[in-house]
């Protein structure tokens, strides 16, 4: 049983001991595999020096969530992992967290995805966004099935990952996993949490300005744009919808300005949206890496 935990970084420093660390300490040995997004505040140096067993990809500009992840998840495919877990810097996993996504996994191959319970760092309350996904939930089953779950901490076997691919270039950052998890469900893969398995996320007293809410309406319309799962009509007019409503709530023209730019590249969203209908989608699997890796000894 081979895994493969991916773990993209960018200015982690407060973080990324206790992430890769918690990775060591599995119970279930993993491989790891860091991708730097250009970090400025020592990050890539304190790997280098600290971790001296695990992949290491430093980059030198940052390509978002998705793009960075593609990395580690090509060389997965490529080594013929059978599991990757995406692990965010700012996360960490408890010992026995992987040992249990995975043995639900083998007794349920139909899951494409499966999260642990993702907690705050005090271990007690759940994740804000956790929270509001298990709602009204039943949680005394082996596996909850959901429409989607934020990728913190996602187990992918390897069955999903060479038919649903990578992540879309079309999300520079946050939405890639919701269209992610829309390409998976469209390979007949279904998403599920598994309650007897946590993760630790720490978030928990960050606020939101109203420069991140309006691009997070942005990021929205792409959603809408890149869904393989549903009829390409009125695409365009249920997004001018949200963006005029947007302005509306958030009292900005700065929407329309997006909503515009977005218009621009419609013919990248729908060559992004027909590439992801087709297996191993943005992974380039047959050739040998294209980027430098520095695996230390």
């Amino acid at each position: 049983m081979k895994v493969l935990t991916i773990i993209v970084s960018y200015n982690g420093l407060k973080w990324i001991d206790k992430c890769i660390n918690s990775v060591v300490s599995s119970s279930l040995p993993s491989d790891i595999f860091v991708v730097d997004n250009g970090s400025t505040d020592g990050t890539c140096e304190y790997i280098q020096e600290h971790f001296k067993s695990i992949c290491f990809y430093s980059g030198k500009k940052n390509l978002g969530f998705g793009q960075a992840n593609n990395i580690g998840l090509k060389f997965a495919l490529n080594h013929k992992y059978d599991y990757v877990y995406l692990l965010n810097q700012d996360a960490w996993l408890i010992p026995d967290t992987l040992e249990k996504l995975v043995a639900a996994h083998l007794n349920n191959r139909e899951y494409g995805i499966l999260s642990p319970m993702q907690m705050q760092a005090n271990m007690e309350d759940y994740d804000k966004n956790f929270k509001d996904i298990i709602c009204g939930l039943s949680l005394d089953q082996p596996i909850v099935d959901v429409e989607e779950v934020m990728a913190a901490h996602w187990l992918i076997s390897r069955d999903c990952l060479l038919k649903t691919g990578g992540f879309s270039p079309s999300f520079p950052l946050y939405g890639e996993d919701t269209n992610y998890e829309q390409r998976a469900r469209y390979f007949n893969f279904k998403i599920g949490i598994v309650p007897n398995s946590f993760g630790i996320h720490d978030r928990a007293n960050r606020t939101m300005s109203l420069e991140q809410k309006i691009y997070l309406l942005d990021v929205r319309n792409r959603v809408i744009l890149s869904n393989i799962s549903e009829p390409c009509r009125f695409r365009m007019v249920r997004t001018l919808i949200k963006t005029l409503n947007g302005c509306r709530r958030f009292r900005s023209i700065k929407p329309i300005s997006n909503w515009i730019k977005l218009m621009s590249n419609r013919k990248l969203f729908i060559e992004n949206r027909k590439t992801s209908m087709t297996p191993s989608a943005f992974l380039d699997i047959d050739n040998t890496e294209s980027f430098s890796i520095i695996i230390n000894p």
